[in-house]
């Protein structure tokens, strides 16, 4: 599998108006362009529906692409080395069957041996099928925790829980798996459940 993440850096949202929404969707493919000439694996067309999923208090930050395993090589401690002080950070994904698939990440990437995140986290397709799965909060409770966002190992990245993850990646960033997941209800996300 070959991953980036397109990380943001500054900025605020809230309620707009139509017109202000349009204005604000120029403005953003103006700062995002220069990610979509450097990525591998993101169009405009993949930015603006990301960009649409996002909470607003990201929406207008700058996108900058701070990790990609062609520039950088394949290794998730530089993938933790290059995004550990960037939130929020988009991370994508394109397996051997060109599917493309990814993970809104609002913190930052670390190595932490515990689950961590908010329920602003969310999984994405968009390719070959646009679709969008944020926090399946109707599962979580006091009773019955569904707080299964972000978790990154020495040995894996992995997003998702409750049974089984929603996007998990080894460390060498080559193999990996996509499952149904509690925590997002999604669907697979990969071309099938385990991918390279």
């Amino acid at each position: 599998s070959s991953s980036s993440s397109s990380s943001s850096g500054g900025g605020g949202g809230g309620g707009v108006s139509r017109r202000q929404s349009r204005a604000r969707q120029s403005f953003q493919r103006v700062l995002s362009t220069k990610v979509v000439s450097e990525s591998a694996l993101l169009s405009e067309e993949h930015i603006d529906a990301l960009i649409d999923a996002m909470p607003d208090r990201f929406r207008q930050h700058k996108w900058d692409l701070q990790y990609s395993t062609t520039r950088d090589g394949i290794s998730l401690h530089t993938l933790y080395r290059k995004t550990a002080k960037t939130a929020p950070s988009v991370m994508v994904v394109k397996d051997r069957q060109d599917h493309v698939f990814g993970v809104f990440a609002p913190d930052p990437w670390k190595v932490h041996h515990k689950f961590y995140g908010t329920g602003e986290t969310f999984v994405f397709k968009l390719e070959p099928d646009l679709a969008v799965w944020h926090w399946n909060q109707a599962e979580h409770s006091e009773k019955k925790r569904n707080n299964f966002f972000l978790f990154s190992t020495d040995d894996c990245i992995a997003v998702g829980g409750g049974g089984h993850f929603a996007l998990w990646l080894d460390e060498d960033l080559l193999y990996g798996n996509s499952t149904v997941c509690t925590t997002f209800n999604n669907d697979c996300l990969a071309g099938s459940e385990v991918f390279q």
